[in-house]
């Protein structure tokens, strides 16, 4: 026989637990309309009678498989004849609780999400993924908590979590103490020192948990995170330098000295001294971030396109030479002799008279002085021959 109400004294007088008369179930039924009805049997007769209802919690998928579904029967203590003794309950876990908390009604499913961004970058733009310029920054977050369920739902939990690292989270504006069915509530907040090693990246999770109003036993949780990355430091890449000074100086000077004398008269003289000089100092610097700065630097002793251009050419000529008058060729000028000495042209040789050297422009005229009063000589003698034979 049960003892069914008081407590159980132990020798020395101590009380070990409390036993119940009467326990409240929910006795299983046929249909997927109404699968609990609730009852409250004595407690022998929970075991007598209902403890035997051992089949799964209901669900909507059972009667059509044929499967009857079992009672809900809550844990107790009882004595019997051999002493007090325990009854672990029937289907009652976390479901069989919400279905038993809820008057054996079914439960309405509950449901939440949350939404986790951060705003890494301060553009006032929040994303899932964000990425932020440096290591050890402040993060600005936001979770936004949405009850999904068709009930208004009562909120118990709000974490942050970083890491291995769990804790309260604390919003710029207290999240309400219930969500009605389809409402949500945005939770702002920041954490100092937050942008992770450069080149890493750092995962924050919020976590929120509610429950069915006035049963607890239905509850739900769920959670949202977001990433923060930081820029990777810029690795060091070469800095070219390059100053190339090229000079190119080319500088030609001939002289070519034309010197045509086919007659006496005539010389002819060209001295063109081009000089070019060519200078081209191009320098081109890149220099990227990177503190490495090698250089190079080319030094051609000549640039091959540059042009000589001449900058003066002197042409002399000789006068030309007067009516009447023979050329002599300058190369092999005749001696003119007289007076006891030899008077030569250019490139001659010198002559009896010390000192006495006529250029080609000087020998062409005494050769017109001399040719021009033998003329006139010979003019003389014929006017006089033609006297002559008159006078006779």
């Amino acid at each position: 026989m049960l003892a069914l109400a008081g407590l159980v004294a132990l020798s020395g007088g101590a009380v070990a637990f409390a036993v119940q008369d009467k326990v409240t179930i929910c006795h299983a039924t046929n249909s997927n309309a109404n699968p609990y009805v609730q009852q409250e049997p004595a407690a022998d007769g929970d075991l007598s009678g209902h403890g035997a209802h051992t089949g799964p919690l209901w669900n909507v998928n059972l009667k059509a498989l044929h499967l009857a579904w079992g009672d809900i029967i809550p844990e107790f203590d009882y004595v019997d004849a051999n002493g007090p003794q325990h009854f672990p309950g029937l289907n009652w876990d976390a479901a069989g609780r919400a279905i038993w908390g809820n008057g054996c009604a079914a439960v309405p499913r509950l449901s939440l999400t949350v939404t986790k961004t951060n705003d890494a970058d301060g553009d006032s733009s929040y994303n899932q993924d964000e990425t932020v310029a440096a290591p050890g920054l402040s993060v600005p977050f936001r979770a936004v908590v949405t009850n999904t369920s068709a009930v208004t739902v009562q909120m118990t939990l709000l974490t942050d979590t970083v890491g291995a690292v769990v804790s309260a989270l604390t919003c710029a504006v207290a999240p309400p103490a219930t969500l009605a069915a389809g409402a949500s509530f945005t939770c702002d907040f920041t954490l100092a020192a937050f942008s992770p090693a450069a080149g890493t990246a750092l995962i924050d999770t919020v976590t929120a948990g509610a429950t069915q109003v006035g049963n607890p036993d239905n509850a739900v949780s769920a959670f949202g995170s977001s990433t923060v990355r930081t820029r990777a430091a810029a690795s060091p890449s070469p800095s070219a330098s390059v100053s190339p000074s090229v000079s190119a100086s080319a500088s030609a000077s001939p002289s070519p000295s034309a010197s045509a004398s086919p007659s006496p008269s005539t010389s002819a003289s060209a001295t063109p001294t081009p000089t070019a000089t060519a200078s081209a100092s191009p320098s081109a610097s890149v220099s990227p971030s990177s503190t490495a700065t090698p250089s190079s630097s080319t030094s051609p002793v000549a640039d091959p396109t540059a042009v000589a251009l001449p900058t003066a050419v002197s042409t002399t000529l000789s006068p030309t030479p007067e009516p009447g008058v023979v050329s002599t060729p300058e190369e092999s000028p005749a001696p003119f002799t007289g007076g006891g000495g030899t008077i030569t042209g250019p490139g001659g040789v010198e002559g009896g008279v010390p000192g006495l050297a006529l250029t080609g422009i000087e020998l062409s005229r005494l050769w017109a002085t001399a040719g021009a009063l033998v003329a006139l000589g010979v003019i003389g003698l014929v006017a006089t021959w033609r006297r002559a034979p008159q006078e006779r």
